[in-house]
């Protein structure tokens, strides 16, 4: 497999990205592309051994980048992330993982790992009022800081693995 991310105008491909040889089992699934144009990817792990990331960023016209983040990080993924956002400010890249029942939030610029956060059958994310959300397929509906209450709670409906804003 050699996953590549492929940028379109006008039905023409203006640039084509592949990741590295270390990467060749990783299957890009999600996208997230910030107001400045920075792209944020998701994977899939495909390959017998530990996975060596599972989160990327892009900027046209330079190389992809993996997150770094410490084994057990990338681990605590479960080999597969289910959606990714950046924030409102473009600051963090943060990715859900379903399998892993966890969130874990990347320094857009440093481009490294800076927190896990567990909940269970997480999923979906997306801006809000300037707060990413998360989903889960339990009903859970939330900011992902707590510290920044936007009326949002658990409901009795199960949430599709997806969320956007619309």
């Amino acid at each position: 497999m050699r996953s590549n991310l492929s940028y379109i105008r006008d039905g023409q491909i203006i640039e084509t990205v592949k990741l590295g040889d270390d990467h060749r089992k990783n299957s890009i699934r999600h996208l997230a592309v910030g107001s400045d144009g920075h792209v944020a990817f998701g994977m899939q792990w495909q390959g017998e051994a530990a996975p060596r990331g599972l989160v990327g960023s892009h900027r046209m016209s330079q190389h992809p980048t993996i997150m770094a983040a410490p084994a057990d990080e990338i681990h605590a993924l479960n080999g597969y992330v289910g959606s990714v956002a950046i924030s409102h400010d473009g600051a963090l890249i943060v990715a859900t993982s379903p399998r892993g029942n966890c969130v874990q939030t990347f320094d857009a610029d440093g481009l490294q790992w800076n927190a896990t956060r567990s909940l269970s059958d997480v999923c979906g994310i997306a801006n809000f009022e300037k707060t990413l959300c998360v989903s889960s397929g339990s009903g859970r509906l939330e900011p992902l800081h707590k510290a920044k209450r936007v009326g949002l709670q658990a409901h009795h409906l199960a949430w599709d693995k997806h969320l956007v804003r619309v």
